[in-house]
């Protein structure tokens, strides 16, 4: 295929897919999600409006008055952010680190604009939460999470 031939067939495509962009649009406007749009570009990190929803989550899950002894954290890294439950050492003898038990994980893709609500299983791997498929809503994934009907993320 010559450059030209290519160039023709990327503008071919990019016309198909401009209705279906627009229609889509035209479905998030009509179900409520009309928000601003989101960072399509690949590598693009999670919005930081949704970042500081989940802190602020994991913040309210602990009584300040238990916070010595239980904490709900929230890391980030990449387009990832992990909850995790610490816990201070049980003897003192085993150092003043805190245990750190990997709750879940919300995966963002940036392509999609959504979030992916995902467990570890018992070897550490991460794996999508079926009960919840992929959103936009992040306070959907919280309430997903908080709620726990399987009991898959607080056991």
């Amino acid at each position: 295929m010559s450059a030209d031939e290519a160039r023709r067939e990327i503008a071919r495509l990019e016309a198909e897919q401009a209705p279906l962009l627009a229609e889509n649009d035209e479905l998030r406007q009509q179900l409520g999600l009309d928000q601003p749009p989101r960072s399509r570009r690949r590598g693009s990190g999670p919005p930081d409006d949704d970042v500081e929803r989940v802190q602020a989550w994991c913040e309210r899950r602990v009584p300040a008055r238990f916070r010595s002894e239980v904490r709900i954290e929230c890391t980030r890294r990449g387009r990832s952010l992990t909850i995790v439950e610490t816990r201070p050492p049980w003897r003192a003898r085993l150092g003043d680190e805190w245990t750190r038990i990997r709750v879940a994980q919300l995966r963002w893709d940036p392509q999609g604009g959504t979030w992916v609500l995902c467990f570890a299983d018992r070897n550490g791997r991460w794996w999508p939460y079926d009960e919840c498929g992929p959103t936009v809503d992040i306070e959907r994934m919280l309430r997903e999470l908080e709620d726990d009907p399987t009991s898959t993320f607080w056991g």
